[in-house]
């Protein structure tokens, strides 16, 4: 992900930042930080990554605009999210678009508890029991090798 420079854009004339109008695009919220976004005047969804690092915005976009711009312009995809943040917009879901801290997420998926066993879980069979496997009848017995 790349910082972003919103100051750049806005209030400018800039393409990304006239094109970017939250009430006319359609914005799905897969994750915390990862969002598809379709604008009005687009033919494509495109998958965005929009969040915080530090206390500054960060994203990618997969779209042209993005990976040809400038290393921290962003794209009209990000710019926006950050305008449907800014006015409290929500997604085609119901939830509020914001820039989540990527290192709170990062500390969320953390859990020292969780083993790859199951964690602490306690096993359902009983421990006190033995199976008993029977002998197949008609399995033939194989002579054993004596060494002479």
């Amino acid at each position: 992900m790349t910082y972003l420079d919103f100051e750049r854009v806005v209030g400018t004339d800039s393409a990304s930042w006239t094109r970017a109008d939250p009430r006319r695009a359609l914005i799905e919220r897969h994750s915390p930080t990862d969002y598809v976004v379709m604008l009005q005047d687009g033919a494509d969804s495109h998958t965005v990554v929009y969040g915080l690092e530090r206390g500054a915005r960060v994203g990618y976009c997969d779209c042209d605009g993005y990976q040809y711009s400038d290393d921290s312009v962003p794209c009209a995809h990000l710019c926006v999210l950050r305008k449907a943040e800014f006015i409290g917009a929500e997604s085609v879901d119901g939830e509020r678009i914001e820039a989540v801290d990527t290192a709170a997420l990062a500390e969320a998926d953390h859990d020292p508890g969780l083993r790859a066993d199951g964690g602490g879980l306690e096993p359902t069979y009983d421990s006190d029991a033995v199976d008993r496997v029977e002998r197949p009848a008609d399995l033939a017995t194989e002579g054993r090798w004596t060494g002479q």
